[in-house]
């Protein structure tokens, strides 16, 4: 597996982990406001779903630091290619 490839399966994954924990705020979110509705206190479930959302916040990070990543790799591989053709002879 090249670093490409690598970065590849790595952003599947990431893109994984941001839909489930889109999920988990989502859910969090609802038990809040469930819990509110029925008079309860809400302080542990906000102060989680507070840590869910800044977890999201994470994983949104770590997928554009991925993006940059495979980014910057595949112009690695642009400029290699094109000095590889500009030493056979060849234009790029």
């Amino acid at each position: 597996m090249d670093r490409l490839d690598k970065e590849r399966h790595d952003l599947a994954k990431a893109e994984q982990d941001l839909v489930a924990g889109e999920e988990r705020v989502t859910r969090q979110a609802l038990l809040v406001e469930e819990l509110r509705r029925d008079g309860h206190d809400t302080s542990d479930a906000e102060d989680i779903l507070a840590t869910l959302s800044r977890t999201l916040e994470e994983f949104r990070r770590h997928r554009e630091l991925i993006l940059a990543e495979i980014d910057r790799y595949r112009g690695e591989r642009r400029q290699k290619q094109g000095a590889e053709a500009t030493s056979d002879g060849r234009s790029s």
